[in-house]
This record gives structure tokens, sequence and C-alpha cells, in this order.
């Protein structure tokens, strides 16, 4: 049992270690309430646990919010929120136990995954997650051994995720993964190029429909729903407007620099994202209108971002969250059920296929490389295809 003076002075130190956290979450553009939130829920952990907060481990989180801070949902949520920042902070965040003999090929294929796929760092992580996953399953603490795996043994790891009661299309993310591994492993000598084809693709018959984009009413509702006569009324709609009419992802927008606009020749330069190339995409005249609009309120700051904050945090580069948050206020505004920034993304490609545009300069503008992944972004009404099924004249 810790005596009195020497559980003063851990706490003392936990104290000293959370402050340093708080001052680089508002060095991180972090809103005051999310700083007061965290600083609340650190100081709160570091009291009640026997150990010091420093010593945390990403294992311990999902015991710590139980324990401190009971069944309300939206507590927990936000607890989890604050203990992986502070992983973050202080480096235990992404550590794993790199103990297994098969850890190589984990280090391998994230190599692969950045050197050779250009794979943004947060799809590195799902990826190799994944693999991690998968091997534990098949060669628990041993040696990874290709030559003793068969077929069954892949189908015996599906079906261990099917029981785990995931949604079809969830399942086949993650088995589409571990196919793409699988081939990672036959590329490197490890496993015979049948394995991959081993890994089964689950039905998503009976499944929700795919979801609806805005009509054309919803879509002016929603651009006519930001009150322009504010100055972050107009960095909001100027936000939107990239995002619906020309089709920029929530962390394309946040990315923008003044220095991508170029009102000489109506183009907008485009930052690359998600492990892709950028793109410069034409300037519609009421989109070159809002960013117009937007620049002559931007506050004077040091940074060179094109969209930053305006009030308290005046002069900060947005985050993806304020982005998130601008979308959501105005739809809810303009009563939209579908809500989220890529769902505008969705009604920008909808709205090119429904007049006219063919299937390559639709992934162009949205900077696809692959015309399958645009195919998702496209969504026909029974309208639509009416007029295939019309009778020929007689």
């Amino acid at each position: 049992m810790q005596q009195p003076d020497s559980l003063n002075c851990r706490l003392a130190r936990d104290l000293q270690r959370i402050e340093e956290f708080a001052d680089a979450l508002r060095c991180n553009h972090y809103s005051t309430k999310s700083v007061l939130d965290y600083r609340r829920c650190l100081i709160r952990t570091a009291r009640s646990s026997r150990r010091s907060v420093a010593d945390l481990q990403r294992r311990d989180v999902p015991m710590v919010t139980r324990r401190c801070f009971g069944r309300t949902t939206c507590t927990r949520r936000m607890a989890r929120s604050a203990l992986h920042a502070w992983l973050k902070f202080i480096g235990h965040f992404n550590r794993v136990d790199s103990s297994a003999p098969w850890q190589r090929w984990l280090d391998d294929y994230a190599v692969f995954l950045d050197a050779d796929r250009g794979l943004a760092s947060i799809s590195r992580y799902q990826y190799v997650r994944v693999a991690r996953r998968y091997l534990l399953w098949q060669f628990r603490r041993q040696a990874a051994v290709w030559d003793r795996v068969r077929g069954e043994d892949i189908w015996g790891y599906a079906a261990k995720l099917r029981r785990g009661s995931h949604a079809a299309r969830t399942l086949n993310t993650e088995l589409g993964i571990l196919r793409q591994f699988l081939r990672f492993v036959h590329v490197r000598g490890g496993c015979s190029p049948r394995l991959a084809q081993f890994v089964p693709t689950f039905s998503e018959r009976g499944g929700a429909l795919r979801s609806e984009t805005a009509t054309e009413e919803e879509r002016r509702r929603f651009l006519a729903s930001f009150d322009r006569r504010t100055p972050e009324g107009r960095r909001d709609y100027a936000m939107a407007v990239c995002m619906l009419e020309l089709g920029l992802r929530r962390i394309e927008v946040v990315r923008l620099r003044v220095g991508c606009i170029d009102l000489q020749q109506a183009t907008l330069a485009v930052p690359a994202a998600k492990g892709g190339r950028g793109r410069v995409l034409p300037l519609p005249p009421h989109v070159e209108a809002a960013l117009r609009d937007y620049l002559r309120i931007r506050p004077i700051t040091d940074h060179d971002f094109l969209f930053v904050g305006i009030g308290t945090l005046a002069g900060r580069p947005v985050t993806s969250n304020t982005v998130s948050s601008a979308v959501w206020r105005a739809c809810r505004r303009c009563g939209m059920q579908r809500r989220g920034t890529h769902r505008l993304r969705h009604c920008f490609a909808t709205r090119l296929m429904r007049r006219g545009a063919n299937i390559k300069e639709i992934a162009d503008l949205l900077g696809h490389r692959h015309l399958k992944t645009t195919n998702v972004y496209t969504h026909a009404t029974p309208d639509d295809l009416r007029p295939l099924v019309r009778p020929w004249p007689k």
C-alpha cells in the first residue's frame, strides 16, 4: 500500500503532466470546452487510480472507463476520447506487443502499404490491425508456417468473424483486407497464390437499400440555411459549397491553402488526401463568388490555410470536426434526413451522372483511381431509369 507522502508526490507529478497535456491540446487548436473536459477526465482518473496515469496502456482504457465514469454512454465515450488523446500524448497509444515470431510480416506489410501503395496513416493502421488479428488467430504465439495453412483454416476464420454478429458489408471489408494481405505474403514467397482465393465473400442481399442523395429542393434549402450575414456563416457556406459543388472530401477542405486558389485561371488546386494524388478543378462562378466573399472577412493570421477559425479561435486552422459540425447544423436547420459531409460528395457525383457525365469524368473530378470506387457514389433513381424502359417508337 502506498504511503500518503508518496501518493501525494505521485498525484502532484500527474497533475503537472496533465497541465502539459492541456497546453498541447490548446496548441493543436482543441476548443476550450474540449480541453476542460479532457483535463477534468484525466484529473479524475489520476485521483481514482492507484498508479500513475503516465503508466496507462491502451488495454487499460475499457476498465478505467467502467470503473471511473459509470454507465452513462456519453460520459464513457468522452472519457475514452480523453484517454486515447492522453495515450497519444505520452506515446502509448500505438504501442503493441512485437514479441510474436510473425511480427516481421506485419512490419514488412506496413512498409509495403506506405512505400508501394501510398496509403494514409489511418488506412495503414486499419490494414495492419486486420492482419495482426488474423495472424494471432492462425498462429497464436508461434512462428508463421504458411505451408500448414489450408483453405479450411481461412473458412474457419471467416466463420468466426461471422459469429460476431457483424454486418455482411463490414465482414466483406475485413475479409477483403485479409485477401490483400495474403496476396502480399504470396508475393514475398510465403504462401501459395490459392490461399487468397479461399477467402470468402458474404452475401449482402436482404440488407438496407443504398442511401438516397439529396433532391434539388433539399440542396437549395441546404445552401440557403447558412446565415451569410455573419462571418462564420460565410466561412461555413464556402466550405459547404466546396464539398457540394466540387466534391471535395472533408480533409481536403481542411488542407486547402490560400495559394490553392487561382482566380486568374479560375481553378482550385486540391491537395492530396487518403494517400492519393492532388488534382486541379475548375472553379464555377458561384463557387468562386463564395470564396471571394469569404476571403474578404477571413481573419489576418500567420497561417496560410484557407479556412481558419472565427471568433474564439480566430486565425487558427479549422479541424475536421469544425467542418462536420457546420454541415450537421445546416442539415438540421433545413430538415435533411441524410446528414454528413460525405453525403455532399455523393450528391455531387449523382448530379454529374444525371447531367450526362460519364463515369471516367466523375472519377477524375472526385480524385478516384478506380472506376469501381466511383460507382458507389452514383445513385440512380426510378425516374433516372424510366427513359430506358420506354417502348421503341413504331
